[in-house]
C-alpha cells in the first residue's frame, strides 16, 4: 500500500445532482448560486458528516494524514468553534422572536382589558408561563457560556417581568403590567437587532470554504483506507455538500439582515401608530417600501399578498384617512411579521441541522490538536 497520496476525488454540483437531492445552478455577484434546494436540511449536513467521519477514521490510522491536516488545525478548530457559536447566537435570536410574538403581542391586547375581561387575565396568565419558559431557556443558553454577558444581559430583564406580571395578577392591577410592556418593548427595541448582528458574524466566521479546501486537500490520503468506489464518491458528494450549505447559508442570513433591518423600521412605526401619532408612517412609509419591496417582488403568494397590503396601504395615505391608513397599516404589518417569522424559523433550521456536521468536525479536531 502506497504512503503517496492519489489526486483528490472530484468535487462539483454534478456529484449531488447525480444523487437527485439538491440542484445547483445559475449566477449571482462573485460566484455559483443556488437556485432550487430541495432536502437541504435533511441531505447536505449528513453528507457532509459522512465525508468529516471518513477523514477522521483517516487520521487514526494514517500518520502522515495526521500530518498533513495539522496545516489545517486553525480551520478544523475555527469551524467547530463558530458551530456551536451560532447555534447559541440563533437560539437567543429565536428567544426574542418569540418573546415578541406569543407574548409580547398577547400583553399588548390584555394589559388594557385587565382586570374587568376574564379572558384578559387568562391570556396574563398564559403570557406568564411562556416567560417562564422563554426565561428558563435563555439561561440554559446563556450559561454555555458562548456567548458574551453583554448579548445576555436582557435574560435577566425577563425574570424580572415574571415578578411583575405575577404581581399584577395577585392585585388585580393593571398598573405593574404598564412596566412589564415598557421593559419588554426595550428589550425587543434593543436586543434583536445586536444579536442578528453578532449571528451574522457568527456565520461569516464559520469558515466552510476553507474546511472544504481542508479536506480536499486530505482526499489523496483516502486510498490508504482502501475504501471502495461508493465510499469515494460519498466523500466527493459530502465535499459539494458542504459548499451547498456554505452557500444556502449566506444566502438566508442575508435574507434575514434584510428583513431584520425591515421589521426594526416597522417597529418604529408601531409605536408612533400606537400614539396614534400617524407622522412616522407617513414620513417613513415611502423609503420603507422602496427597501422592503425588493423583499417581495417575486412570484410566490405571500409575496403578492404583501405588494397587495402595500397597494392598499398607498391608496389608505393618499385618501388621508386615518382609520383606513391604521387598518391597512396592520394587515400590512402583520403578513410583514409572518414572513419574517418564517425566514427565522428557515435559518433557524438550517442552523440546528449544520450542528450534525459538529460531532464528525469535534473528533477530527481532537486527532489534530
Amino acid at each position: 500500500m502506497s504512503d503517496t497520496p492519489s489526486a483528490a476525488p472530484p468535487v462539483g454540483g454534478a456529484a449531488l445532482q447525480a444523487q437527485g437531492d439538491i440542484n445547483v445552478g445559475g449566477d449571482v455577484v462573485g460566484g455559483d448560486k443556488i437556485t432550487n434546494v430541495t432536502n437541504i436540511y435533511q441531505v447536505a449536513p449528513a453528507q457532509a458528516g459522512a465525508s468529516l467521519a471518513l477523514v477522521g477514521e483517516l487520521l487514526q490510522r494514517s500518520q502522515e494524514a495526521r500530518a498533513a491536516a495539522t496545516a489545517f488545525q486553525t480551520d478544523f478548530l475555527a469551524a467547530y468553534q463558530q458551530l456551536d457559536l451560532l447555534a447559541d447566537y440563533k437560539a437567543l435570536h429565536d428567544l426574542l422572536h418569540r418573546l415578541q410574538f406569543q407574548c409580547y403581542n398577547t400583553l399588548t391586547q390584555a394589559v388594557p382589558r385587565f382586570p374587568d375581561d376574564e379572558l384578559a387575565g387568562q391570556q396574563l396568565d398564559d403570557a406568564k408561563l411562556t416567560l417562564e419558559s422563554l426565561a428558563a431557556e435563555a439561561k440554559g443558553v446563556a450559561g454555555r457560556g458562548k456567548v458574551g454577558a453583554a448579548d445576555t444581559a436582557w435574560v435577566a430583564d425577563l425574570e424580572t417581568t415574571q415578578a411583575e406580571v405575577s404581581a399584577g395578577l395577585e392585585a388585580a392591577d393593571a398598573k405593574p403590567l404598564g412596566k412589564v410592556l415598557w421593559r419588554l418593548n426595550r428589550v425587543l427595541n434593543q436586543h434583536p437587532a445586536r444579536i442578528n448582528g453578532a449571528l451574522i458574524q457568527a456565520a461569516r466566521g464559520l469558515r466552510l470554504p476553507a474546511l472544504v479546501s481542508a479536506l480536499t486537500a486530505l482526499a489523496g490520503y483516502l486510498q490508504q483506507l482502501q475504501l471502495a468506489q461508493e465510499q469515494v464518491d460519498q466523500f466527493a458528494i459530502g465535499l459539494d455538500a458542504l459548499g451547498i450549505l456554505d452557500l444556502e447559508l449566506t444566502r438566508q442570513v442575508g435574507q434575514h439582515d434584510e428583513w431584520q433591518l425591515v421589521d426594526q423600521n416597522l417597529r418604529l412605526i408601531d409605536t408612533a401608530v400606537d400614539r396614534n401619532d400617524l407622522t412616522e408612517l407617513q414620513l417613513g412609509w415611502p423609503d420603507l417600501k422602496t427597501k422592503a419591496g425588493a423583499l417581495y417582488a417575486g412570484a410566490e403568494e405571500w409575496a403578492a399578498g404583501l405588494r397587495k397590503d402595500g397597494a392598499a396601504l398607498d391608496e389608505a395615505l393618499a385618501a388621508d384617512n386615518p382609520a383606513k391608513v391604521k387598518r391597512a397599516y396592520r394587515a400590512y404589518r402583520r403578513r410583514a411579521s409572518e414572513r419574517f417569522f418564517r425566514v427565522d424559523v428557515d435559518l433557524r433550521e438550517l442552523c440546528t441541522r449544520l450542528r450534525e456536521v459538529g460531532a464528525p468536525l469535534a473528533s477530527v479536531t481532537r486527532l489534530i490538536s
